[in-house]
């Protein structure tokens, strides 16, 4: 029978859901419930001469009552303090006795996960004074049990599929390959050591090292994976030609100051695009490691470190795209007539993150204080790609110049956590960061700082109540020098190198970055107005809100065609919520949220010539959620969420109107122990009404105006799953998840074409099968099936399917 549970709580499982977690939690919940003896220090404490009857120690139930006042104190080090409860209450005559029949308990350690009681004994009527954990973890026998587990599991993929493998093979490689995995687990009540490795495919390996032991804690996790990126094919793109003229925007002669001369003259009124794709069938991919590690412990009973380490590399091909506007015409007879140009091509990159963060935190009484610094390294040996740059602008530089740069950059950040218990059932939190981002390619400094102060307090019954005050604020630096053309392109300067209106865009070229700075302060409370009642104890209120202001600097743009300023350095906003919760009894739940926020002023473009303004900010959010779990009985849980959520802007920067419907519905049942069945539901609906500021195709005649696009999207996703037990020995199970998105814009004139280029119609099928054997004691073998097909029929590139076979054995020992 135990044969049988057990396939069939493993049955089911597919590529990457392994069996080697759900062994490590059953070898790690066996070693806790054991014995208190995996608790033991390493060696016994050796300043203290013990009596016989004092070196006597047991782990026994908890139960019954002590005879002397027990005590739990700080844990052992190298443990968390919430791993301990208070000790229960216990009479002498229920404890096993020692090797002094006088001996009496006067204290221990209770773990609360196994409930086990580890009691020292001294003699009879005598409270010994509270000794530390440590003592008392140390004074326990010195017989020690080792324990091995290993788990290991050997299988081969074989696979074959049909057209592109970006979406299909997103993350995986799509070639026969090996799988293997390998877990062992060592304990000697002391020390515990976990290694695993895993090998998914050709092109993805992970492995594990941790080390857990009284004093210091290891971890060492590894990853390496396959990551597929999409390839635009600019077909999106109106193509080069005089029939073409009327679908793309046209330049503006009543727009333009007189500096740019000869640039507005009837022969260059219409503008072209043309796009170009040097690796047109290219498939762009990159190979991600990621190495994480930490060490922590502690260094005295109220001093704890950690140091965490994490590196990532990602080398591989990506698309670059570079768009250059006015580029000179090559066509024959072009008559000098410019044309907008869109390049592609394959770049080669090899990026290197690295991340280090030393922490120390130490307890003095109430008071906790936490110092870590982040210390962020961003480092590349990246393909220099470069495209033909000619007559832009007034300034008429030109020549083959780098694109696509990926800037290095340092990032150290001082950050201190402060917590402390107040009287009146207060406490305080505050956390405190400085910092800055040091940008090597120019030479510049992006320095941040901020705190985030919070005040609770549960001195009035049935509340608890939270006030707050945030703010960040982030700098940017103008760069101290200019790389070519960006000195030719660039305004006057003063002495210190800026903008002469350091303040506003200047007509070509750089601009001051932007800084900027928030603040906001708040309250939120938690009231539960019946717990001393059963009517309604499992009530729940929260309420809160936040008032919070934007401030930004340089934000002021100059329009040239109106001779004024328009700023955009305030923004204040307002953000609130409210929410019950209700448990009408202990299988049903449910719960009503709602969230709002009001944006004064939101961040928007504008045009430098003619002042014309357009956003995607919303002034007004809502968003309403409802929803609840019902779990009937032991093998029955259901679970339904409802959102409606609405953005809208109507003011005279932009008016557009947003609505989503949000829907999730999950079921599991098992109706009998060899059946269990799961389904899951979930749709999205998206709609837009937005009105765009568009320039007129005939400058003169036809001004502009703002007009009004429509935007439909829905989404759903449907998942049904099953297994089922078909003998003590094997088992069977299966599933399949469907996946619609459509999106589309309505045809508005004079392009009646763009629709076709943002319409997304995709449909996904993927379905899985398996079965588990066991063919003897902690020996079974698998088979499994995946079977991947994406469609995309708005843009048929990106289709693909894929056939996954994988068949193998694994053992237990």
């Amino acid at each position: 029978m135990r044969a049988w549970d057990e396939t069939v709580r493993t049955s089911g499982k597919c590529r990457g859901a392994l069996m080697r977690r759900y062994v490590q939690q059953l070898v790690i919940a066996a070693l806790f419930f054991s014995s208190a003896r995996l608790w033991a220090m390493e060696s016994p404490n050796p300043f203290a001469q013990l009596s016989q009857s004092e070196e006597a120690a047991t782990t026994i139930p908890s139960a019954g009552k002590l005879s002397c006042s027990a005590w739990v104190g700080d844990v052992a080090d190298g443990y968390d303090d919430e791993e301990f409860a208070p000790l229960p209450a216990a009479d002498s005559a229920d404890l096993l006795p020692s090797s002094d029949p006088s001996d009496t308990p006067i204290d221990g350690l209770v773990d609360s996960r196994s409930g086990d009681v580890t009691y020292q004994f001294g003699p009879a009527g005598e409270c010994a004074p509270h000794p530390s954990a440590a003592d008392l973890l140390r004074r326990a026998p010195k017989a020690r049990s080792e324990r091995r587990e290993l788990a290991f599991r050997f299988g081969w993929w074989g696979t074959s599929r049909r057209g592109v493998p970006t979406k299909v093979g997103e993350f995986q490689d799509l070639s026969s390959s090996p799988f293997w995995d390998y877990d062992q687990l060592f304990s000697n009540g002391v020390q515990t050591i976990d290694l695993n490795m895993t090998g998914l495919d050709n092109e993805g390996n992970q492995a594990g090292f941790y080390f857990f032991g009284p004093r210091v804690s290891i971890g060492i996790d590894y990853q390496r994976y396959l990551r597929r990126l999409d390839h635009d094919p600019l077909t999106n793109m109106a193509p080069a030609g005089p029939a073409m003229n009327n679908i793309v925007l046209q330049a503006e002669p009543h727009t333009l100051h007189s500096e740019l001369g000869d640039l507005v003259t009837p022969a260059r009124i219409g503008e072209e695009i043309v796009s170009e794709d040097l690796n047109v069938g290219d498939d762009y991919a990159i190979r991600v490691q990621n190495l994480n590690t930490y060490v922590k412990g502690r260094l005295t009973k109220n001093v704890k470190y950690r140091v965490n380490f994490w590196m990532q590399r990602k080398k591989g091909d990506r698309q670059a795209i570079g768009t250059q506007h006015c580029a000179g015409s090559s066509e024959p007879g072009g008559g000098g007539s410019r044309e907008c140009h869109l390049l592609s091509q394959t770049q080669r990159i090899d990026w290197l993150t690295t991340k280090i963060e030393p922490i120390i935190e130490a307890r003095i009484g109430r008071l906790t204080v936490e110092y870590a610094r982040p210390m962020r390294f961003f480092g590349q040996n990246d393909q220099v790609v470069t495209r033909s740059y000619g007559d832009f602008h007034v300034y008429h530089f030109g020549g083959d110049l780098p694109y696509a740069v990926v800037p290095e950059n340092i990032t150290q950040t001082d950050r201190i956590k402060v917590g402390l218990d107040l009287p009146l059932k207060s406490n305080f939190y505050a956390r405190v960061h400085t910092g800055n981002t040091d940008n090597r390619n120019r030479n510049t400094n992006r320095r941040f700082y901020g705190y985030d102060l919070r005040l609770s307090n549960r001195y009035w019954d049935y509340w608890t109540l939270t006030g707050f005050a945030r703010m960040n604020r982030q700098s940017n630096q103008f760069p101290p020098f200019f790389v070519d053309p960006e000195g030719q392109a660039t305004s006057d300067t003063t002495v210190h190198g800026d903008p002469q209106f350091s303040g506003i865009v200047p007509q070509y070229g750089l601009r001051r970055p932007i800084s900027y700075s928030r603040k906001s302060f708040g309250a939120e409370a938690n009231w539960r107005p019946f717990r001393w009642t059963n009517l309604a104890s499992g009530l729940g209120l929260n309420f809160g809100f936040e008032r919070g202001h934007i401030g930004r600097q340089f934000a002021v743009y100059q329009i040239q065609d109106r001779a004024e300023f328009l700023d955009q350095n305030h923004t204040p906003y307002t953000s609130y919520f409210a929410g019950t919760s209700m448990k009408w009894a202990p299988t049903f739940d449910t719960f009503v949220r709602y969230k709002g926020r009001t944006t004064t002023r939101p961040l928007f473009g504008v045009n430098q010539f003619s002042g014309e303004t357009n956003t995607n900010q919303p002034e007004q959010q809502n968003r309403i959620e409802i929803g609840g779990s019902w779990i009937p009985t032991d093998n029955l849980i259901a679970t339904a969420n409802l959102g409606l959520e609405n953005r809208s802007n109507n003011s005279s920067i932009a008016s557009f109107n947003e609505d989503n419907y949000p829907l999730t519905f999950s079921l599991w049942y098992a109706p009998t122990v060899r059946w269990s069945f799961s389904a899951g539901y979930s749709y999205l609906s998206n709609w837009i009404d937005q009105e765009i500021y568009f320039p007129s195709d005939t400058p003169g005649v036809e001004p502009y105006d703002r007009r009004t696009w429509s935007y439909g999207g829905t989404g759903q996703v449907v998942n049904v799953g099953g297994s089922y037990a078909w003998t003590p020995d094997l088992s069977l199970s299966g599933g399949i998840e469907f996946v619609s998105a459509r999106n589309a814009i309505s045809p508005l004139e004079p392009w009646p074409d763009l629709p076709q280029y943002f319409d997304v119609v995709v449909n996904r099928t993927r379905v899985t099968g398996g079965v588990d054997w066991t063919l003897g004691s902690g020996v079974s073998a698998y088979f499994r099936y995946v079977f991947d097909d994406y469609q995309d029929r708005s843009v048929s590139y990106n289709s693909g399917l894929a056939h996954m076979v994988l068949t193998g054995f694994s053992a237990i020992y």
